[in-house]
């Protein structure tokens, strides 16, 4: 019998199969599209199939759905191109460059995508205007050092920036003083995008930081206009000679001559930013007494030549701020650039024990004798630009190790595991629980998902017998959230949820996982998990990353101390995974535990962090809790052909409720690329301030979204 049903099954998938191409060749959209939704739930792990349906969807006018189409297809270099192009024709622009960016590392594929990438990022969709483009005029003019001149004085002057991937500094002359820009990122010519010079005389510089963002400028008219360009390398110029009062308009190094250009920060916001007096001094020197703002530098600290301007906007952007600090360059003997610390946003649990921070800081005058750790984190602002060069052998000061809150050993903590069969694994589990754990006052939950292995049962009879755990059984269709959801019920203090598939491998772990819960604000904890050849597997989760998330070091050595150390140290995040989470019970309550209709198997745990981020509570992750993973061990994962849907449907959930293809997460730099999860610088920020706390608010995913 089973074998007749599987054979009609078969021939059930062939037939609509053949429908399927049968209706795509005639054009009858829908019913190509019907077809192939039919044929896909027997194969859903046909990607070329789920390519056509997309074709098909796309077609037919469902254009979001033919996205899902594609991006489930993405496995496949045509399927990662077919979703580029559909993004790039709807506006969705960050999504068709990620597409093709990742498309760039593929020999077979590069020269296409490579095209692509570079016509979407220049022209962002938007109708040609009138006349001929001069992408090839500002290109020569870039390459020869020649001046642009305009034809005539009476019309704007539209110019179309080269496709390059670094700064381009751009060096105005006219006679009446230097004209008023506009830069068009792709949205038109919009009033917030005007950029207006400093100077009233002389020539003045505007940096581009990134050209394959800002495609083109338009140049009010001038008389006398002359435009140099060239090309803005990475160095840092010398601290001006004589430190004290500085504003934007009189600083000396902000008039350098074209030769000696550099990079600076994108200065589009300059024209509506008021002018604020900013001291800069050397340690120990007294404060200007008419100064609202202070940056003190150490011996051998150097301050970047557009820093100041770039401080003037960013306290014109945050009027709330008290203190903001930025990204550095290291430097060697001769003075030349060697490395860029790449900082996340102001992380006071990670401020805590190690000082990522280091002296460049800009402090308003009444809180200048304060450390940043002594001020509110909502005030603390991240400018991701190395403002600040100082010598590489110059290393931040080491912190004392903090003292943590002491745990009560009679807090109970409810512990929830959602099992099914794998006898073996849950008793591993359980007896890391029950006899490799340091704290005692446990109420084990065994969530059983439809058991029928005999071992397991007899398993789970015996120790329920004893009182060592309480059974839960929950049958049903596989949905994780709904089963932490049942474990956690009636819990009176912390929920720990807790993978079957986890190995207990030191005592101290959850008195560790508990200290760092009593954190102030904490209200959430993550610890760090292995895998069973003791590489990392979980060290935290990064936000925005492959266009959802992502842990960040997976596969590194157990030994790697990550970035400025960071993997050695406790810190905040935005979100850790619920294969071992501890939770307060007044965060578990106020958020109603996971979502199990949108998120049954995937998401669900980074969903319920930023939640309670959103919410007021922070995610702390601890390196000094450490146990094995045994990741997927009882489960599909969800690339298997058959979770395909299930997980697309997930994907699209998560995308669309935490703008995951455009937020930057706070605890990763906005330098590093989106595609590895070892962080990379490989991009230029936007320019964008980070506020502190740690935690990534729906109002910061809104205002960074870029369609």
């Amino acid at each position: 019998m089973a074998a007749s049903i599987c054979t009609k099954a078969g021939e059930g998938a062939v037939q609509a199969l053949h429908h399927a191409r049968a209706a795509f060749e005639a054009r009858i959209w829908p019913d190509a599209v019907r077809h192939y939704h039919a044929y896909l739930q027997h194969e859903p792990g046909d990607l070329p199939a789920t390519i056509m349906l997309g074709h098909a969807l796309k077609e037919a006018g469902r254009i979001q759905d033919a996205i899902l189409a594609y991006a489930a297809a993405r496995a496949l270099p045509d399927g990662m191109l077919q979703l580029g192009h559909i993004a790039k024709n709807n506006g969705k622009i960050m999504l068709g460059l990620q597409c093709f960016e990742a498309l760039l590392r593929d020999p077979d594929w590069a020269q296409e995508a490579a095209a692509e990438y570079t016509a979407l990022s220049l022209y962002h969709m938007r109708p040609k205007p009138d006349g001929e483009r001069q992408a090839a005029r500002t290109k020569a003019a870039l390459e020869s050092g020649a001046p642009i001149i305009p034809q005539g004085p009476e019309q704007p002057l539209m110019l179309d920036l080269p496709a390059i991937a670094h700064p381009l500094c751009i060096t105005l002359e006219a006679a009446g003083g230097p004209p008023a820009v506009h830069l068009d990122q792709g949205r038109g010519w919009l009033p917030r995008d005007e950029w207006r010079p400093l100077r009233t005389q002389g020539p003045a510089r505007l940096v581009v930081m990134d050209p394959l963002v800002t495609r083109r400028i338009r140049i009010a008219a001038a008389p006398g206009l002359r435009l140099h360009l060239a090309h803005a390398t990475p160095q840092i110029s010398i601290l001006p000679a004589r430190p004290g009062m500085a504003m934007p308009q009189e600083s000396q190094e902000y008039r350098r001559v074209l030769e000696d250009a550099r990079p600076g920060f994108s200065l589009r916001h300059q024209g509506r930013a008021p002018l604020a007096a900013i001291a800069i001094r050397r340690t120990g020197e007294a404060l200007p007494p008419q100064a609202d703002w202070v940056v003190t530098l150490a011996e051998g600290h150097r301050l970047h030549p557009d820093a100041v301007a770039l401080f003037s906007d960013a306290i014109a952007q945050a009027p709330d701020a008290q203190a903001f600090y930025t990204d550095e360059a290291l430097h060697d003997d001769q003075g030349a650039e060697t490395k860029l610390l790449c900082k996340p946003a102001i992380n006071p649990v990670l401020l805590r024990e190690l000082d990522y921070i280091g002296q460049a800081v800009l402090h308003r005058r009444e809180v200048a004798a304060l450390p940043l750790s002594a001020l509110p984190p909502a005030g603390i602002y991240h400018i991701p630009f190395p403002a600040f060069s100082r010598h590489e052998a110059d290393a931040p000061a080491t912190l004392p190790a903090p003292a943590m809150p002491a745990v009560d050993p009679g807090l109970e903590v409810t512990v929830v595991i959602p099992s099914r069969d794998q006898s073996s694994m849950l008793e591993r589990c359980l007896e890391g629980l029950l006899h490799g754990t340091a704290h005692r006052a446990l109420r084990i939950m065994v969530v059983d998902n439809g058991t029928t292995e005999p071992a397991a049962l007899r398993l789970l009879r015996r120790h329920a017998a004893t009182g060592a755990i309480s059974h839960i059984a929950a049958p049903g269709p596989f949905n994780f959230a709904r089963l932490v959801n049942l474990g956690a019920l009636g819990a009176k203090g912390p929920v720990l949820l807790l993978n079957n598939d986890i190995e207990v491998i030191e005592p101290g772990w959850l008195t560790e996982m508990l200290a760092c819960l009593a954190l102030p604000g904490s209200g959430v904890v993550g610890a760090r998990l292995l895998y069973p050849d003791r590489s990392l597997q979980h060290a935290g989760v990064m936000i925005g990353l492959n266009g959802a998330c992502r842990h960040w070091y997976a596969g590194a050595s157990a030994e790697a101390g990550g970035i400025q150390g960071r993997l050695r140290h406790r810190q905040n995040l935005s979100a850790v995974t619920g294969a071992c989470m501890l939770v307060a019970q007044p965060c578990w309550a106020a958020l109603g535990g996971f979502d199990a209709r949108h998120f049954a198997v995937a998401y669900n745990d980074v969903d319920f962090c930023l939640r309670a981020g959103a919410g007021g509570f922070a995610t702390v992750w601890t390196p000094h809790a450490t146990l094995i993973h045994h990741e997927s061990a009882s489960r599909s994962p969800d690339d298997a052909p058959g979770e395909w849907p299930r997980h697309r449907a997930e994907l699209a959930a998560f995308q669309a409720r935490w703008n995951s293809l455009s937020v930057e997460d706070p605890a990763f730099s906005p330098w590093f690329s989106r595609h590895e999860g070892e962080p990379v610088a490989q991009r230029w920020p936007t320019g964008m301030l980070a506020r502190g706390g740690g935690a990534m608010t729906r109002q910061d995913i809104q205002s960074s979204a870029k369609e």
